[in-house]
């Protein structure tokens, strides 16, 4: 589409056909909507044989309708997809969105890809479903496929529902992602459904021995009576950097998202679960040769790498413009008697909270002279004691571990307390110089 806007073309398969074959690589298709396509082999909406380029598309209301999809010659088996089949191309921006399988034996695959040059990078793949499959569906059924190598990084695999009302699957492998070869990478899969779970392979990724997760959020997958079952690993899998419930044994520096989700996330107008500030997915990745790349970007087109590492799952959280405040507090009277304590306290916020060290000042004014009393602690509140008559104001500097290190500093609005001496003297022939506490400056009157 020249405007770039996909909603002002419109290609359809008339439910008879499907839509695109790209079969020149150096083919691209770009900017447009993509449905109804129907297809009896492989991939109803595009298939990108020999590669090409499918970008900024939008691919929805599609069929696939081979009890196998699978495309003879290039050994894509179970890779062929409702929507769209890729081998050696590029999918870039592009959404899976509503398409269906509607055969026997399998479940749903709306993205299949094959080929160690297959590249999926920011797509959204969602709301995908099967709407018949027979008990003994005993074939691949899953809505994103990788079965011959290449690599999907940046994508959002939720909301899709394999729907088996015959009695269940037999050989369930997943209702997220299944990688038989290949790699995903910084993609997030959440929600996704079964209906059935006969072997318990109902999880939102599935890898085989030669499969690869990094950097990924596997979370909320399950079946449709609430069990969930994030992840299925064969021996040799590789499942590095990822955030899921459990933590596996077998996986490399992964994070535990087992914290109540309305602490550690929030869903956005798309369905994303877009990480608060505090979740654990932020800086918890491993950086990548393209994620520490100054042009890479995120699904949503946030720069990546903005943290300390790369973060988990599709969306990169832009650090926080207060990296670091903090505010101090005071308990204590406005008028007493010296020696006295005085109690402060710090709260802190930010987007880095770590390491962090508290310098608590206590500023005395008295009789024109003004002296300093710091001390450094690791906790979060401090008690002077036995403060000195004067008038006494506070301040409070924090620190944490980052390289360099935030800095985020309060203070009090001026003296917050006076203190007196325990005794005072008052007589008509004393210089009245305050704080009167002898004799010869004792005050004039009882009034000061």
């Amino acid at each position: 589409g020249a405007t770039g806007r996909r909603s002002d073309v419109n290609v359809s398969g008339s439910n008879a056909r499907r839509v695109f074959t790209i079969d020149h690589p150096g083919a691209v298709i770009s900017s447009l909507t993509v449905k109804n396509g129907v297809a009896g082999t492989v991939a109803g909406g595009v298939c990108l044989e020999v590669g090409g380029t499918l970008t900024n598309v939008c691919i929805t209301s599609c069929k696939g309708t081979a009890w196998a999809c699978n495309y003879e010659g290039n050994d894509w088996y179970f890779t062929g997809g409702g929507a769209v089949g890729n081998y050696n191309g590029k999918v870039l921006d592009c959404d899976i969105v509503a398409n269906t399988r509607t055969i026997y034996y399998n479940g749903i695959i709306a993205y299949g890809q094959h080929g160690a040059l297959a590249l999926a990078d920011r797509i959204f793949v969602t709301n995908n479903v099967s709407t018949s499959a027979s008990a003994n569906a005993n074939y691949r059924s899953a809505p994103v496929a990788i079965t011959g190598g290449g690599t999907i990084r940046n994508a959002f695999v939720a909301y899709n529902d394999i729907n088996q009302p015959g009695g269940g699957t037999k050989y369930q492998d997943a209702s997220g992602v299944y990688v038989y070869d290949g790699l995903i990478e910084n993609s997030t899969i959440f929600r996704n459904r079964v209906h059935a779970n006969y072997l318990a392979y109902g999880s939102g990724v599935y890898l085989a021995a030669k499969g690869s997760a990094v950097n990924c959020l596997v979370t909320e997958n399950g079946d449709a009576t609430g069990n969930l079952n994030n992840y299925y690993l064969v021996s040799g899998a590789t499942f590095d950097h990822c955030a899921t419930v459990p933590v596996p044994a077998e996986g490399t520096e992964c994070v535990d998202y087992s914290a109540d989700p309305m602490t550690i996330y929030d869903i956005d107008a798309v369905g994303y679960p877009v990480p608060k500030p505090e979740t654990p997915t932020v800086d918890a990745g491993a950086d990548l040769d393209w994620t520490v790349e100054p042009t890479a970007v995120d699904l949503f087109g946030n720069l990546r790498k903005q943290g300390e590492l790369t973060d988990i799952g599709a969306y990169e959280k832009k650090p926080s413009t207060d990296a670091l405040l903090c505010e101090l507090t005071v308990v204590c009277d406005a008028v007493a008697a010296a020696p006295y304590d005085v109690t402060l306290g710090a709260i802190v916020s930010g987007s880095r909270k770590t390491g962090l060290s508290y310098t608590w000042s206590a500023i005395r004014t008295y009789l024109g002279v003004v002296t300093t009393n710091t001390v450094v602690t690791a906790d979060p509140a401090y008690v002077f004691t036995d403060l000195e008559k004067g008038d006494w104001a506070f301040a409070l500097t924090v620190t944490n571990d980052h390289e360099p290190p935030d800095v985020s500093s309060d203070e009090t609005d001026g003296n917050v307390i006076h203190l007196s001496p325990a005794i005072c003297y008052v007589s008509p022939t004393g210089s009245h110089v305050w704080p009167y506490d002898t004799p010869a400056t004792a005050s004039t009157n009882f009034i000061d």
